[in-house]
């Protein structure tokens, strides 16, 4: 059984019997995110701290998403992680191409990607993304309302990481982003 204490922004994991204790910190000093991480070893006698230290750019993520409600929610949730990414709400398809694609588009290390979008569907905006070779390694987690195993089937073909159906329960919503974001953004822990 695993526990977890944190405070501020560090993240103590306790391995029920254990005597070691993993640790990740996460402070910022002028503006620039640094990790530290490592064990710590408990016995009767004595304490013993082993820690690396990481410097940590912020994250960039970019999330696409026309409906204001699910575009707060998504942030909000988004908003735990540790260190905070920059984020970037895009409204539309064809804002997320402009912004996505091309020689001076921006550079991302993960999207959310709606699929039911205004004037541009999120499956085209996938497409263009995994077309582009500055992009096409980008993590993209598709993250919409659609169940329709046509749309789950060609965002798999068209190789999007993640595709999560927008839940309604608040909790299960974070715990969806954050479980996605900690897997592909290994520098990344969510504060739950």
């Amino acid at each position: 059984m695993e526990g977890v204490l944190r405070y501020s922004s560090a993240v103590i994991r306790v391995f029920e019997g254990a005597r070691t204790f993993s640790v990740s910190l996460y402070v910022r000093i002028g503006g620039v995110w640094a990790g530290y991480y490592g064990d710590i070893r408990s016995s009767k006698t004595s304490t013993v701290v082993s820690a690396k230290h990481q410097s940590l750019q912020r994250v960039q993520i970019v999330v696409v998403e026309d409906n204001s409600d699910d575009a707060f929610m998504t942030m909000r949730a988004l908003g735990r992680l540790n260190p905070p990414p920059t984020i970037k709400l895009v409204r539309d398809g064809s804002e997320a191409l402009e912004d996505l694609v091309g020689s001076k588009s921006l550079k991302p290390e993960m999207v959310f990607l709606d699929l039911k979008l205004p004037k541009v569907h999120g499956l085209e905006v996938l497409k263009a993304v995994r077309s582009d070779p500055e992009t096409q390694n980008t993590v993209v987690v598709i993250l919409t309302s659609s169940d329709d195993p046509n749309d789950i089937a060609r965002a798999k073909q068209l190789g999007a990481n993640e595709y999560i159906r927008k839940p309604i329960d608040w909790e299960e919503y974070v715990h969806l982003l954050c479980a996605a974001a900690e897997k592909y953004l290994k520098s990344s822990v969510c504060n739950h």
